[in-house]
């Protein structure tokens, strides 16, 4: 099914089937068991974690997501932040598609060795990388921004200080490029199949 997915040449008969496929494995059993609930925790364990439960098909021919609603959980501690239902302060904030080649601006910075926030990050150098546009976020933004009746933020108005300035949205989607640093030299490889987390 990943496979599938990752391919945009796929035929969308033959996603729907893998995801057909896995979905008698994964989870037809688990919804005989649960009657009227519409509501999933999952926590997922390995390889399961990049599976997208929401796009399993069911006996129906129909997207999971059109039935139920997911949260994964990542620890024990996310059941705690389950029942602490604070109420949203602002509307929903949809961020996509920045100007990563704005002039004068860094997208991130390494902190200096020796502050307090060297110690405490997982900040990586990208000042010198470039990334391309993503015209599909700005799309998919526009999109979702009428369907909520909110203004999205895009281009250079995609900002990390746009983000910062959020204080419990009743949504937020930012849709942008995902990264990851390497290993260090020192340590031993790691791929994503060894180590789905990453």
């Amino acid at each position: 099914m990943r496979d599938d997915l990752r391919d945009k040449e796929t035929p969308i008969a033959q996603v729907k089937q893998s995801a057909r496929d896995l979905d008698k494995i994964l989870m037809q059993p688990v919804r005989k068991l649960l009657g009227n609930t519409r509501k999933i925790l999952l926590s997922p364990d390995s390889a399961l974690n990049l599976i997208p439960f929401e796009a399993l098909v069911d006996e129906n021919n129909r997207y999971l997501v059109e039935n139920y609603s997911f949260t994964y959980l990542t620890s024990g501690r996310d059941l705690l932040r389950l029942q602490n239902h604070s109420p949203s302060q602002q509307p929903p904030v949809i961020i996509a598609d920045p100007n990563f080649d704005r002039p004068g601006e860094v997208v991130a910075r390494q902190p200096n060795a020796n502050s307090i926030d060297a110690k405490n990050t997982r900040s990586i150098d990208l000042s010198q990388r470039t990334f391309s546009p993503l015209p599909g976020t700005a799309k998919e933004a526009e999109a979702i921004s009428i369907l909520l009746k909110v203004k999205p933020l895009t281009g250079v108005k995609a900002t990390e200080g746009a983000v910062k300035q959020v204080k419990s949205p009743r949504i937020l989607h930012i849709a942008t490029h995902g990264f990851f640093e390497n290993a260090p030299a020192n340590k031993e490889k790691t791929t994503l199949d060894d180590n789905p987390l990453l």
